[in-house]
């Protein structure tokens, strides 16, 4: 706790991460609602005027600049369909729109179109496109349902079949949340994380400083320094990690703008959720003690420890991020999930996050992690047997 480095590495960063993390999420997230909601609209003056373009205007001109879809218009007028092109190049405008000579009497027959201008290679670009085919596609349903009514036709028979959509979701724990993708990926790599912070000086460290040779001549047998390193290295992961979801929590809990966008239904763990995540996370940051420490204890100095654990880093990070997308696919319900270490993890995390907790799932993981943990243990307390500790060449 007196190294500056490990408080910083280990618990500081997880609760300044998650900050950053939804903070910039928030924005993003708000931007992109603001962005469809509040549209500047340039058009190609029309040679005629038409219904729809009047709507527009009238819609703009109004106090409260709203169509009946709930966005606001705010429309500027442009002389060429070139001109526009040219905004859209340059980022002034985001589409634009050119009504042709007939659109009234084309719309009588059902063959009226707009051309819309935008650049696909921009999102911003794209997302106000598609929501002005929001606009258009209300104007389609009240013109259709004219005829109808001019035609003494209901418009339920022009839908016979209707689905009527029913979400039995639970609106627990980050249920809703857009975070839920990637916060498994973060609470373990910051168990990793946590623990490199300390894991090269406990052994490589000291081979360097010459004050291993010391230790291992005290009156303390071999097996208790291997399992004192092991155990404090365990001990600092743990915490790293736990930081990582105490932040989650009081960040959800603040009531802030930014946590009521990212947690639209709050971001509250039941105890059943965390004894679910803590469970897992006990024998994983085991698993990841033994084998950061047996990385420490093969490497002559520190910075052969770190370029090895750099590498480890990589693959026990790797089957964490393919959690971030398994939910997409068939593979999350596959019985293996189950056997592969940190995924396995990954997926009761994230199962928690939701409120599913999966108790099959969830003993499984934690078997395998301990297995993994023991068999990593068993090296290290081996290692330490042997002279070639010592080693720093």
């Amino acid at each position: 706790m007196r190294d500056r480095r490990v408080m910083m590495g280990a618990f500081v960063m997880p609760f300044v991460i998650v900050f950053l993390i939804i903070q910039l999420f928030s924005v993003i997230t708000s931007s992109v609602e603001k962005s469809a909601k509040k549209q500047e609209m340039f058009v190609v003056k029309p040679l005629n005027p038409n219904s729809l373009y009047s709507e527009l205007k009238l819609a703009a001109s109004a106090i409260e600049p709203k169509n009946a879809n709930g966005l606001e218009i705010k429309i500027t007028e442009i002389a060429t369909v070139e001109e526009g092109r040219k905004l859209i190049e340059n980022g002034k405008a985001k589409y634009v729109l050119n009504f042709p000579a007939d659109f009234d009497e084309k719309l009588k027959i059902g063959k009226a179109t707009v051309d819309g201008y935008f650049d696909s290679g921009a999102e911003s670009s794209e997302i106000a496109m598609g929501a002005f085919g929001k606009i258009v596609d209300l104007k389609n349903k009240e013109n259709l349902r004219g005829r109808l009514t001019a035609a003494s036709i209901s418009e339920n028979q022009l839908e016979p079949i209707k689905l009527n959509r029913k979400d039995i979701a639970k609106k627990e724990g980050f249920s809703g949340s857009m975070l839920v993708m990637i916060l498994p990926y973060l609470i373990i790599v910051f168990a990793f994380i946590g623990g490199m912070a300390v894991v090269a000086d406990l052994v490589a460290g000291e081979k360097e400083r010459g004050t291993l040779e010391t230790l291992l001549i005290s009156p303390v047998s071999r097996k208790n320094i291997a399992l004192g390193k092991f155990m404090s290295l365990a001990l600092v992961s743990f915490l790293s990690s736990v930081s990582m979801i105490l932040a989650l929590v009081l960040i959800g809990a603040s009531g802030s703008s930014s946590s009521k966008i990212m947690f639209p239904e709050g971001a509250g763990l039941n105890p059943m959720m965390m004894l679910s995540m803590l469970a897992v996370l006990l024998p994983l940051v085991f698993f990841f003690s033994g084998l950061m420490l047996a990385i420490s204890a093969i490497a002559k100095n520190m910075r052969e420890a770190q370029t090895y654990l750099g590498i480890a880093n990589f693959v026990i990070i790797t089957p964490a991020m393919f959690s971030q997308i398994l939910g997409f696919t068939d593979l999350g319900q596959s019985g293996f999930i189950k056997f592969v270490p940190v995924l396995n993890t990954a997926m009761v995390i994230r199962n928690s996050l939701l409120g599913k907790p999966d108790t099959q799932l969830t003993v499984v993981t934690i078997l395998v992690s301990l297995v993994l943990a023991a068999i990593g243990f068993a090296i290290v307390l081996k290692m330490f047997s042997r002279e070639e500790i010592l080693a720093r060449i």
